[in-house]
């Protein structure tokens, strides 16, 4: 996701997403231990979102916008 797409987003929102992300991460890993994952792209996209939304929720938190 963009940076603009998830600024426009809810704290619950960005949360849920974080979570889901996480989760997919997690997946992800597993798929590269057993060797069944294709390119190695996809954690790259995954952390970096997952980056982007906790930044996002910190800066959201320090200046106490919900």
């Amino acid at each position: 996701m963009k940076m603009d797409e998830l600024k426009d987003k809810t704290i619950d929102e960005l949360k849920e997403i974080l979570a889901s992300q996480e989760l997919k991460l997690n997946q992800l890993q597993f798929k590269a231990g057993v060797h069944q994952l294709n390119t190695m792209h996809e954690f790259t996209v995954a952390r970096r979102t997952i980056a982007r939304i906790k930044t996002i929720l910190r800066d959201k938190e320090l200046n106490n916008i919900k």
